[in-house]
């Protein structure tokens, strides 16, 4: 079982040396053109992680989208603390970070593709084609979500997998279509726990 506090220490030990993005890194456009992306930079700019109150975090439930993908890996800790700490008052946040957290199944498209390409004959290119269409126009989400985990090490995916076994075991009923045991399947079953 995880408990509340390994889940805590573990984000806090995974991700205590990452580094600040810096200030004009935090998002992903910079032009003052963006509002959201405007108040987000204010919001957070110059701040580590943990200096980020519960109540921003709830308020801007939707920066992650926002963030740049260093920012992103620096700032989700305090999401991810945060519905640890207090789920009943993290209003959307567990379902946002879920989303995040999850490999969209366009990498499924992914798959099919190149069991196509390996089996199929050259009769078969209308089913190709049909498959390539829906790669071009998923395919950003797959990126989007390799962009930003790519970057975490070792230490940092396993606090994510425990943070993913604690709601699949403390808040279960929270998720009607076990989203964090989809989120592990899907990616992050490869972060062993530790044994102790």
């Amino acid at each position: 079982m995880v408990s509340q506090l390994i889940v805590l220490e573990k984000i806090r030990v995974g991700f205590q040396s990452l580094p600040y993005p810096g200030d004009q890194n935090i998002v992903y456009d910079n032009t003052g053109n963006h509002l959201e992306c405007v108040k987000i930079q204010k919001e957070l700019e110059g701040k580590h992680w943990s200096e980020v109150s519960p109540e921003t975090l709830v308020r801007e439930n939707s920066a992650l989208c926002f963030m740049t993908p260093s920012a992103f890996r620096f700032y989700l800790p305090a999401y991810l603390s945060q519905v640890v700490q207090d789920f009943p008052n993290s209003d959307i946040l567990p379902e946002n970070i879920m989303q995040f957290l999850t490999l969209p199944t366009e990498i499924d498209t992914l798959n099919k593709l190149n069991f196509f390409q390996q089996h199929l004959s050259s009769a078969s290119l209308t089913v190709h084609q049909v498959l390539m269409k829906q790669l071009e126009e998923s395919n950003q989400r797959v990126h989007e979500f390799i962009e930003r985990m790519v970057g975490l090490n070792y230490q940092q995916s396993q606090a994510i997998r425990y943070y993913l076994e604690y709601l699949k075991t403390e808040k279960e009923d929270c998720f009607l279509f076990n989203e964090p045991e989809i989120a592990i399947y899907r990616y992050w079953f490869m972060f062993n726990l530790d044994v102790d």
